[in-house]
């Protein structure tokens, strides 16, 4: 059992969105590092083609655990992005 599952999402998704927002803006200065195997979790947990995957706030439950782990690779490309730049300033 994982963390969106103790928080019942099947059943209101309202407090996977809030605590995402809490998550988001813990994270949002702190340097995390991209991994391998989240590109390959990305793979291995892919919805069938009849869910949109670039509509990250439409879910369904075959879609579900891929958007939310899409929403953090953001994140993390985000992360990357502002931490290289204020380390390379030109």
């Amino acid at each position: 059992m994982n963390l969106l599952d103790v928080h019942k999402w099947r059943s209101n998704t309202y407090v996977v969105d809030k605590l995402w927002k809490q998550v988001k803006r813990s994270l949002h200065e702190v340097p995390i590092i991209k991994n391998s195997f989240y590109g390959t979790n990305m793979i291995l947990i892919m919805p069938p083609r009849a869910c949109e995957l670039n509509k990250l706030e439409d879910r369904c439950s075959k879609c579900f655990y891929y958007k939310e782990m899409a929403k953090f690779m953001e994140l993390v490309h985000l992360n990357i992005s502002m931490i290289w730049a204020t380390n390379n300033p030109y």
